[in-house]
């Protein structure tokens, strides 16, 4: 998932920064997401972090992942849909 911020800085030019977020679902709500979201969507995700790790070239790398609970589509309806 990609959450994009912008602001104004110091000089009033904005600024735009995207973070990128690992989103795990389970059962029912994985299953809707896979039906109903595509590339682009906008969702309300709520959940809990969960923060794991790995070994890469002797290295332990670590990183942090949403564990969805619940999820609301915030997409407006197209013109075509029902």
């Amino acid at each position: 998932m990609a959450v994009n911020r912008r602001w104004k800085d110091k000089e009033g030019e904005y600024q735009e920064v995207t973070d990128w977020f690992n989103i795990e679902a389970w059962e029912r709500l994985a299953e809707i997401c896979g039906e109903y979201l595509k590339k682009g969507s906008q969702v309300f995700l709520e959940g809990r972090l969960q923060t794991d790790s790995y070994e890469e070239e002797g290295t332990t790398r670590y990183f942090t992942k949403v564990i969805a609970s619940q999820m609301q589509m915030l997409d407006r309806k197209s013109p075509d849909a029902g």
